[in-house]
């Protein structure tokens, strides 16, 4: 996909979504979407600096825009959960 804001180095990013899938199969692309944007949020400490918190937002920012290339509605980030464990 191509990055919003090219580089000498980087022009393209990776899609980091989950690829189509049968409907009958679980979970479903939106469900394991979402768990990787519930993921990236959990990361996010709002206790730490500006500039890490940050990378964090616009990560799922980019998750978002994979999401609208894809032809998927964008997730809702602040209805997102921050700065939790997530277990495995």
């Amino acid at each position: 996909m191509k990055l919003l804001k090219v580089f000498k180095a980087a022009k393209w990013e990776l899609d980091y979504l989950h690829g189509p899938r049968p409907a009958q199969e679980k979970p479903t692309v939106d469900a394991a979407d979402r768990n990787l944007f519930s993921r990236v949020a959990a990361m996010k400490d709002p206790k730490t600096k500006l500039a890490i918190r940050k990378q964090y937002i616009d990560t799922l920012k980019a998750l978002n825009r994979m999401r609208a290339a894809q032809g998927r509605r964008p997730v809702y980030l602040r209805g997102l959960k921050y700065g939790i464990v997530v277990d495995n």
